[in-house]
This record gives structure tokens, C-alpha cells and sequence, in this order.
């Protein structure tokens, strides 16, 4: 069975609750545009006018797979510049899909609005299984108001993203490393390609010992060019954490920010090949 969306789709967009959890038989496989006609997803945002009710809007599918060919994406986002007193709530989750393709030819919002005291929330939470997720230009996170919240949980993803990863106040970006690296690949050298506001977090969870000892890197969080300086401020003030505490001691004790001068790439984790000194005596 499939189910495919060529037009753009708006997920709750107009108000109210729209809540879409499974698919109604195993198998399925969900699509939205294609590649020589990338669609505009909406889920749970606020566009034009104030809405007269609160409202959230959950995508959640499993048991199938899922596919996207997107120009923008956003999940619980206001673009409403209006005084109100409601909210966006959007949710993507894909961690029981199987992802087959998430391209983005421009950018991603993510739990953003309007920056007013008159506004009341935006939360976004975006959840991904194994797979790669590409962005062409940037990844927008959060905004500076509580209680609003934005969430990118990755398990097993890799997210590529071809120009700026801003993440304001109220974002939060886990990855968990199952095995293999995983986590934001930021691919510019500009010197504002990664903004992690205070407040907000960049969290690199290893849950697994590396699946192979001969892969070069196991980590996640990796950023082109030498920008260990910058990530060392980040961790100096908990913007940017990593927990160890499901590695062996050995693999633990080597989690660190790194530069591969070779791929001249900094990240967090370390290199599986390293393994230090066996030595025998009979």
C-alpha cells in the first residue's frame, strides 16, 4: 500500500488537534513530492491569523516506510506577528519507519515564533530512526521564550547540514550513537556555520560500543574544519555535553572533542582503530 502527497502538506493546519499515529496496515510506504518536485511540509504551525483554540498536530508512522522530497520543512513553528494567546504544537516521529530518503533543498524550522511577549508557545519535536537526513542550507531551533521548545532526537541519524545549525534558547538536539557515528554533519567553513545559544543543548549520547573497530570515526557532532576551539567553549559551559556511561571503560576514557587532520574535521567521539598496546608475555 502507499500513501503519497505530490502537493504541498499542511498537517493541522488550520487549528484544532490533528493526530495521525500508524497506518492502518503493515508495509506502507509514505511519501511526500519528489525529486524534480520537492513539496512544502507544515506540521502544527500557526501561519497567518490567530487561532481561536489551542491545538497539536502529531504525525507519528510505523510499520512502513517513509520518504520526503521537500523545499522547506517546518514542525511547530508561528510565522503569526499578531498579539494572541495560543499555540503551535507539531511532531514528527519517525523512529519506528523505516527512512528511506529526507531531503531538504532549502531549510528546516523547528519549534521557532515570534519573538514578542504577547506570544505564548511554539513547540516542535522532530524524531528520526537509522538513516540520513540532508539539508541544503540551514537547521533553525527554538526561540527565546519559555515555555516554547524545539527537539531533534536522532537515533542512528546523521543530518547533514550545508550551511548554519542556529539552535536559540529553548532547543535541544540529542544523538544517539547505536553502534556507528551518527549525529549534525555541518559541512560549511563559515565561522558562524553552528550557533548554540545559551540555554540551548547539543547532547552526544553513545549507548553502544563501536559496531566496527575499523571505522574512523565513532562519534557524532562533526564540523568541518579545525574547530576545537569552538566546541571546547561549548562544552565549558554545557551547551555542548556527551554521556558515556553505557561504553566499556576502555572506549569510554577516549570520548573526547577531536580534529581528524586527514578529513580535516572536527568531532565528539574518538577513533575505533586506536585501541593502544596488546602486550603478551608467556
Amino acid at each position: 500500500m502507499e500513501f503519497t502527497v505530490t502537493n504541498d502538506f499542511y498537517f493541522g493546519y488550520s487549528g484544532g488537534n490533528a493526530i495521525l499515529r500508524g497506518m492502518p496496515t503493515h508495509g506502507v510506504a509514505f511519501s511526500i513530492g519528489t525529486p524534480e518536485a520537492p513539496s512544502f511540509l507544515s506540521i502544527g504551525s500557526i501561519r497567518t491569523r490567530e487561532y481561536t483554540v489551542d491545538g497539536e498536530a502529531d504525525l507519528v508512522l510505523e510499520n512502513g516506510t517513509f520518504s520526503a522530497h521537500l523545499q522547506n520543512a517546518e514542525i511547530g513553528v508561528s510565522h503569526y506577528t499578531g498579539p494572541h494567546d495560543y499555540w503551535a504544537v507539531g511532531k514528527l516521529d519517525l523512529r519506528h519507519s523505516a527512512l528511506q530518503d529526507f531531503e531538504v533543498a532549502d531549510s528546516v524550522e523547528i519549534g521557532r515564533g515570534q519573538q514578542s511577549a504577547s506570544y505564548k508557545r511554539s513547540v516542535g519535536r522532530v524524531y528520526f530512526a537509522t538513516g540520513t537526513v540532508n539539508i541544503a542550507t540551514n537547521l533553525l531551533m527554538g526561540d527565546t521564550l519559555a515555555p516554547s521548545s524545539a527537539l531533534l532526537d536522532l537515533s542512528g541519524t546523521t543530518v547533514t547540514v550545508g550551511q548554519q545549525v542556529e539552535l536559540w534558547p529553548t532547543a535541544t538536539v540529542n544523538t544517539r550513537l547505536r553502534g556507528w557515528s551518527a549525529g549534525l554533519e555541518i559541512t560549511s567553513r563559515a565561522a558562524d556555520a553552528l550557533s548554540v545559544s545559551n540555554g540551548a543543548v547539543i547532547n552526544v549520547i553513545f549507548e553502544q560500543d563501536p559496531a566496527d573497530l575499523e571505522q574512523r570515526r565513532y562519534g557524532g557532532l562533526t564540523l568541518a574544519g579545525d574547530r576545537i576551539a569552538l566546541c571546547t567553549a561549548l562544552h565549558a559551559d554545557g551547551r555542548l555535553l556527551w554521556d558515556t556511561s553505557a561504553l566499556s571503560p576502555r572506549w569510554a576514557k577516549k570520548v573526547a572533542i577531536r580534529y581528524d587532520a586527514v578529513e580535516d574535521v572536527t568531532y565528539v567521539g574518538f577513533d575505533p582503530r586506536t585501541q593502544g598496546t596488546l602486550l603478551l608475555m608467556r
